[in-house]
C-alpha cells in the first residue's frame, strides 16, 4: 500500500530529476524539494525486501572497489559489501540509520547549511543529508547524491546504468516512469533506495535513500 510518505518521495524523486535535466540546474530548487521531504512525515508500513536483495551484502568485505569512470560497468569480482543503508561520500561510510552528529563528524562542515526550526538540511557538494530535531537527538531521514564522488554500499554510482543496477539489486520493488524520467524503488524493512534517471540520456541524475524509522 503506498502511503502518504511513499507519494511525497515520489514527487520529490521526480522534481529533483527535473531540476537536474534541465539546462544549468536550479540548485535552489533541488534543495527546496529536498527539504519538503520531512514535512508531514508519516512512517509507513514495513515493506518486504525487494527481490534479489537484502539488508546487507553477502559479498567479500575486502574485495575492492566497483566503479570504473572510464565504462561505467561494474566488475563483479570487486564490489563493496557494506549494508544498504550507507552511502560512501569522499570515502567516508555515512550511515541512513545514524544521527547528523556522526555525519559531520566523518565530513565536517557542510558546503552549505540550509536547516531550519524543525530540521537540519545539510549539502556536501553533490550529496546532501537530511535530519530532524527529535528530542535530544537529530536522526538522520534522507541521503541523496545528485553527482560523483558518491556512492551506494553495493558501490554504485553515477557512472553505471539500469542493467548494473539490477544485476547487484534484483529487479526493483517498483518501476515508474514520469514524462522525463524512469524511477526504480527498493523497499526494504524500514527504509527505500531509489534511483532516477533521465529517460531522455539515460542518465543518472539522482540516488536517495529514505528512513521510514523516524516517527
Amino acid at each position: 500500500m503506498e502511503t502518504k510518505r511513499n507519494i511525497l518521495t515520489a514527487a520529490l524523486m521526480t522534481t529533483i530529476a527535473l531540476s537536474l535535466a534541465a539546462c544549468g540546474s536550479n540548485e535552489k530548487e533541488i534543495e527546496e524539494t529536498i527539504e519538503t521531504s520531512v514535512d508531514d512525515y508519516e512512517t509507513p508500513d514495513a515493506e518486504s525486501p525487494a527481490s534479489g536483495a537484502s539488508h546487507e551484502s553477502s559479498l567479500d568485505a575486502d574485495t575492492g572497489t566497483s566503479e570504473s569512470k572510464t565504462s561505467g560497468k561494474i566488475d563483479m569480482n570487486h564490489l563493496y559489501s557494506l549494508p544498504d543503508t550507507i552511502i560512501t561520500c569522499k570515502g567516508k561510510n555515512i550511515s541512513l540509520f545514524g544521527d547528523l552528529n556522526d555525519c559531520t563528524e566523518e565530513l565536517g562542515a557542510p558546503t552549505k547549511d540550509s536547516s531550519d526550526e524543525s530540521s537540519y538540511f545539510y549539502k556536501y557538494d553533490n550529496f546532501y543529508v537530511e535530519a530532524v530535531k527529535k528530542d535530544d537527538k537529530t536522526p538522520i531521514v534522507t541521503l541523496a547524491i545528485t553527482g560523483e564522488n558518491a556512492k551506494t554500499g553495493r558501490g554504485i554510482n553515477f557512472y553505471n546504468t539500469q542493467d548494473d543496477i539490477k544485476r547487484i539489486y534484483g529487479e526493483p520493488t517498483e518501476a515508474n516512469d514520469t514524462e522525463l524520467s524512469h524511477v526504480m524503488t527498493y523497499t526494504y524493512d524500514g527504509y527505500a533506495l531509489t534511483f532516477v534517471f533521465e529517460k531522455e540520456t539515460n542518465k543518472m541524475t539522482l540516488i536517495m535513500l529514505d528512513n521510514f524509522t523516524v516517527g
